[in-house]
């Protein structure tokens, strides 16, 4: 893989497009626009032919595919780029001592990945353990409560003697909350809803898909 990253980059720099056909899986491997890689499969005639995943599970004999590739007809479906930068990630929620709703902040994404933050997940309780997440979502708290006002706010515990992970506090009333033992309606994905930390923008992780490549059949019509 290395060899391949290295020779690729080597015809970049010269101008030239280049693909790679591998008659192996690396299933560690997500696609990327940078370095093509399509797998070669035997079909059951003994051919070779490179399989490309559009979504349906198609197989493309390999000549057809390099005429798709020199007609620029195959594409690279990404995610959008709001759905891979950091971003708070709240669920509603109501307030224990007031009782108001609010959007209680559990946890981000796409930080770094790293002891406390396993495929870039990071609970919120364990923010200030990250220092360079807690100074990026500390910039960021004016603009997130301006464009999320019910938005909890992550701050350490009042009282010395409390755990060193940071707590919620009520943007109605100010009251602690827990972190610990998120109920299961918490943690839902359907009902939780991300902003990045960059804009504020708002997402939801249904929007986020793994990049893929895909053909297009038929050229564009002038």
């Amino acid at each position: 893989m290395d060899e391949i990253q290295r020779r690729q980059a080597a015809y970049a720099a010269d101008g030239v497009r280049g693909a790679w056909l591998i008659g192996f899986s690396l299933p560690d491997y997500e696609p990327h626009r940078d370095l093509p890689l399509f797998h070669l499969v035997p079909l059951r005639d003994g051919v070779l032919a490179p399989w490309i995943d559009p979504g349906d599970g198609r197989q493309t004999p390999i000549s057809d595919f390099v005429t798709l590739l020199l007609s620029r007809r195959v594409h690279l479906h990404e995610p959008a780029a709001h759905t891979l930068s950091l971003s708070a990630v709240a669920s509603p929620s109501n307030c224990w001592k007031c009782f108001q709703n609010q959007m209680l902040l559990v946890s981000f994404v796409n930080a770094p990945f790293g002891m406390f933050a396993p495929k870039g997940w990071l609970l919120a309780k364990d923010l200030a353990k990250v220092p360079e997440i807690y100074a990026a979502y500390r910039r960021a708290v004016p603009m997130l409560l301006r464009t999320v006002p019910d938005l909890s706010v992550l701050r350490p515990p009042r009282h010395a003697e409390a755990k060193p992970e940071l707590q919620g506090y009520c943007p109605a009333c100010d009251a602690p909350q827990s972190l610990h033992r998120l109920s299961q309606a918490l943690l839902d994905p359907a009902r939780q809803r991300c902003w990045s930390l960059s804009d504020g923008r708002e997402w939801s992780l249904q929007e986020r898909v793994r990049p893929r490549w895909e053909w297009q059949s038929e050229p564009e019509p002038k």
